[in-house]
């Protein structure tokens, strides 16, 4: 028996059931070499190697963390669409962050909780749930990796899949905005960029979000 790798995956399970999942996918135990990682090179080779949903076939391709792996600040989107509004909604972010953090976007890092692009339609998906519960442990082998003293969940969808355990009676709206506490991490659900490029007028209550990550790094 390999003593520490079985420990590790009885943490991992235990960790995954303490916020919140109370199924994983059986494919989710046989994700081959499932260990820790030594590095954000080797995840990103193992995720696009993936192919235990159906997902991959649509997708036109399969998406990596950007930017400074060394970084305090970690932003997660749900996922990354291929079409006008990924273009639309990456530029409001770059800008946003300029604004309020004074930082360019490659000094961030940037994931998803989806590794597979996907389309307006793929959005709506019934596999997408599938998928989900799949990709999962490739984002927090990338959280644990990259060790972020914040992490920036981008839009309702990414956090309620990522932190269900940090939601409160009031809903989404009542914790957005908030520095919340989760393991080694402070978490700041906010607005997506997609959905602020739909509702422009939240765009200084987005902008106000991202401010308040100053006092906590």
């Amino acid at each position: 028996m390999n003593f520490n790798k079985d420990n590790r995956l009885l943490k991992k399970l235990f960790f995954l059931k303490l916020i919140g999942y109370k199924f994983i996918d059986k494919n989710f135990l046989s994700i081959s070499n499932y260990h820790d990682y030594n590095n954000i090179d080797e995840l990103n080779r193992e995720v696009k190697k993936c192919s235990l949903c159906s997902l991959r076939n649509s997708s036109k391709g399969v998406t990596a963390g950007i930017g400074n792996e060394n970084s305090k600040i970690m932003f997660i989107l749900f996922s990354k669409k291929n079409d006008s509004y990924e273009n639309n909604s990456k530029k409001f972010l770059e800008n946003a962050i300029k604004n309020s953090l004074n930082l360019d976007i490659k000094e961030i890092y940037i994931s998803s909780l989806l590794r597979c692009e996907i389309s307006q339609s793929d959005d709506k998906s019934p596999i997408l749930s599938r998928s989900i519960e799949l990709c999962r442990p490739y984002l927090f082998e990338e959280i644990r990796l990259i060790k972020p003293k914040i992490i920036v969940t981008l839009g309702e969808k990414a956090f309620m899949h990522l932190y269900p355990n940090l939601l409160l009676k009031g809903g989404f709206s009542s914790i957005r905005g908030s520095i919340l506490k989760n393991e080694n991490s402070l978490i700041l659900p906010t607005f997506s960029p997609e959905w602020i490029s739909k509702n422009p007028s939240f765009e200084n209550i987005f902008i106000d979000d991202l401010r308040k990550i100053k006092g906590v790094i």
